[in-house]
């Protein structure tokens, strides 16, 4: 067996190697907080992409169908890109050490890439200006979506590097002893990240001159560059990592496709209790991932729909030009009770929680110091006290698992109301907390516990300890890889979550942020309750026993390539398909105009379409659309006065409304009997798609067009496509000023179903 003698032989002096030059200490609560507090700067960056990232990129009138498709690129690059860097940097011999090259580096490609994507508008719009073209038509539309899609991949790509790097630099940093001490900081970091970056998405940004998009983003984008850059230099100048020598022995493979084969045979050795937890993550971030990209944007949608219930109808325009703003910021504002949340069970909770491994111990040191100090104990000793042997980690994260379920079980079947559901998200940040604490503290556990073989044992090369060995000894020198590997088990889920949240969206285009977290997020939930048992069962021991492999077989060598080869090539497929299908969805969005499912709107005067109606009545109910009775169709709240519209009707009022029963028509397209037409109620008018009405009315309605345009010019506001159309106001001219065709009570005029678009007047 030379080979496999080989790989044992390198892992001996991997490990000698790593006894040697790495033994760690014990580090302080200074040396932890400077070591983590770059996470926090990080999750600046991800709760900034999570409270704006979907509503910046629909603003730019993507579908959400191909915003959910575009959040693919984190789990993507999770599963793909971070395993490899983390085996690079388990393997790199950079003066700076093993980790810091790549977190600096991926530092600054980060806070390019984000600040980047918040001005693609800007940088489209003045190449589009440089070259003398329009910045306003489908061309340049098209362009500005292909640039942010592009811009949101290549910010996830960068942030890989340094969401890797962190991770494995605090498992290299600390010893075994206080691995739950180091990622109870790190979590800690983690969600005074999230409650910074949810609380600055509250914080109405400077809006800047007229010409800037997108102030709010732009704002946050920026905020989030700094903490990023001044967190990650805090850790790399006061952490000191040790360059570490390795050798050229064969260990590191070169290669991509050699490097992919090492990293799944490491995934098969991994020790069982690290399976255990990856396979719990798996069905754990299939709920995580639609509830963290789409919370925001559903509580704000509910937001919206219950103040303009409370208003007892649809309010003035000038109202509804900042409730879209303040809903979103109320959303925030909500996530930030949820970061809260998650804040204060992490304080509290390292004072409860108990080494399952270690508790008698423990409480016989409780006893000893009470002996000593003859002091009151306080209230967490007494409670730690009374759940010894009780409240160990894994049953905690079990526990935070089945609180998950019941919040989802609350968001999709507790109504909608905006606090009802505030109440449940914020009941989420005790399973967040868990979440970025206890997988990532029993991993460490375990990779630190996996180093303890003597080497003279090592030394032996006995065909029955290879196995053993090749099992456990790897773990502590490559904690890169293995803290990869358990991305690969976070981010794997996540993809197919955004696959069936995207055909939500497709189904279900109206309705997709309450779908996809109320019903995708909460299936999810039910195939966790399996995965929980069986971790608690299992979790109880520190390192378990490994099933030993037989590699003298050329049989099954052979088969390990045939899977390894097919395993790289499914890779690669599945993201060209991908890639295929969003650049697919974008090129038919790029046909149907700026504004889905609707007629191409108008463009003189450089009007912009800002919001729409869609193409029936029931897709404009489901948009919020309103009726309008002067303008006779369905308009957005937008550019839609309702008050004014009320005292049109009551005033010039009421119309006579009616539908042609069949009967003949002269040439001019009128009934050749008025008596012949059925009379329609005032319910039954917004669903009818052609009615027949009196010249009065025709009248009115131009009349009450063209105030509305006046109205619209004096603030600024948007007003409807049919108000702002040239050959409209010449046809209303004609009208008025024929004095002799006006026949107020004459049923001649036929009037069709409008869909209104809004439009800006530039």
């Amino acid at each position: 067996m030379p080979h496999h003698y080989q790989q044992v032989r390198s892992s001996t002096t991997a490990v000698r190697r790593w006894r040697e030059d790495e033994e760690v200490p014990s580090r302080g609560k200074l040396f932890l907080l400077c070591l983590t507090i770059c996470l926090g700067g990080l999750q600046v960056v991800w709760a900034t992409v999570m409270a704006q990232g979907s509503s910046y990129l629909i603003s730019l009138d993507l579908r959400p169908s191909v915003v959910s498709l575009v959040w693919l690129a984190g789990p993507i690059c999770g599963t793909l890109l971070q395993p490899y860097i983390a085996y690079k940097s388990d393997y790199c011999t950079h003066k700076w050490g093993r980790r810091r090259p790549f977190m600096i580096y991926g530092t600054i490609a980060t806070i390019a890439c984000i600040n980047a994507l918040s001005w693609t508008s800007e940088a489209v719009r003045l190449i589009c200006n440089l070259l003398g073209v329009s910045d306003h038509g489908f061309g340049a539309k098209f362009v500005i979506q292909v640039f942010a899609v592009t811009g949101v991949w290549l910010l996830n790509v960068a942030i890989q590097p340094v969401q890797a790097s962190i991770r494995a630099l605090i498992v290299d940093a600390c010893p075994g002893s206080q691995a739950a001490k180091a990622n109870s900081f790190a979590s800690i970091a983690v969600i005074i990240g999230s409650a910074i970056g949810y609380g600055c998405a509250f914080i109405e940004m400077p809006k800047g001159p007229a010409w800037l998009t997108n102030p709010q983003f732009k704002g946050l984008c920026f905020i989030a560059s700094i903490s990023l850059g001044v967190t990650v230099t805090i850790t790399s100048v006061m952490i000191e990592e040790k360059a570490v020598n390795i050798d050229n022995d064969g260990s590191e493979k070169s290669g991509l496709r050699k490097i992919w084969i090492e990293i799944y045979g490491a995934i098969r050795t991994l020790p069982p209790t690290i399976k255990m937890i990856m396979e719990v993550q798996f069905c754990a971030w299939l709920a995580w991932f639609p509830f963290l990209f789409n919370i925001v944007l559903f509580l704000s949608r509910l937001y919206e729909v219950q103040t303009l219930s409370e208003k007892m109808g649809p309010p003035s325009t000038k109202f509804y030009n900042g409730l879209r703003q303040q809903s979103i910021r109320h959303a925030t504002l909500a996530m930030l009770v949820f970061s809260m949340v998650a804040l204060v069970t992490n304080l509290c909770l390292p004072y409860l929680i108990i080494d399952a491994d270690s508790s008698s111990n423990s409480e016989l040191e409780w006893q000893k110091e009470e002996r000593l100090t003859s002091a009151k104990p306080g209230i967490f000793v007494l409670l730690r006290k009374r759940l010894v042997n009780r409240l160990t980690l894994p049953r905690v994260w079990m526990i935070s698992h089945i609180i998950m379920a019941f919040a989802l079980f609350g968001i999709t079947f507790g109504g909608d109301g905006f606090m009802t559901s505030v109440l449940f998200v914020s009941l989420l940040g005790f399973s967040w907390t868990l979440t970025q604490w206890a997988p990532f503290a029993m991993i460490a556990a375990e990779i630190a516990s996996s180093s303890i073989p003597d080497l003279r044992s090592l030394e032996t090369d006995t065909e029955d300890q290879s196995a053993s060995l090749e099992s456990v000894a790897d773990l502590r020198p490559r904690a890169g890889i293995t803290m990869a590997i358990h991305n690969i088990a976070i981010a794997t889920p996540q993809m197919l979550s955004a696959i069936v949240g995207a055909l939500i969206y497709w189904i279900h285009v109206p309705h997709v942020p309450i779908l996809n977290v109320r019903f995708w997020a909460f299936l999810s939930e039910e195939n966790n309750g399996s995965d929980e048992k069986l971790l608690t069962s299992t979790t109880s021991s520190s390192v378990a026993s490994i099933d030993e492999e037989d590699s003298s077989s050329t049989e099954k060598e052979t088969r390990q390539q045939t899977h390894h080869r097919i395993f790289f090539i499914s890779s690669i497929l599945a993201i060209v398909v991908l890639g295929a299908v969003t650049l697919t969805t974008l090129l038919v969005d790029s046909h149907s105009g700026v504004v889905p499912n609707t007629p191409s709107p108008p463009s003189q005067g450089g009007s912009q379409v800002v919001a729409h109606c869609g193409i029936s009545a029931q897709e404009a109910m489901e948009r919020g659309c309103l009726w309008d009775i002067m303008s006779f169709g369905w308009i957005h709240p937008l550019c839609f006065d309702k008050e004014e519209s009320d005292r049109w009707a009551a005033k010039y009022g009421p119309f006579d409304w009616y539908v042609d029963d069949g009967q003949a028509v002269d040439e001019k397209e009128q009934p050749v009997n008025g008596t012949l037409t059925q009379p329609l109620s005032l319910d039954e008018i917004p669903f009818a798609q052609s009615v027949w009405t009196t010249q009065g009315y025709h009248i009115m309605h131009c009349l009450y067009l063209l105030k509305m345009v006046h109205v619209a010019a004096l603030n600024s506001d948007p007003v409807s496509n049919e108000a702002v159309n040239l050959g409209h106001t010449d046809h209303c001219v004609g009208l008025i000023g024929n004095t002799d065709l006006i026949e107020y009570d004459a049923i001649t005029t036929p009037v069709r179903l409008l869909f209104v678009q809004c439009v800006t007047l530039q």
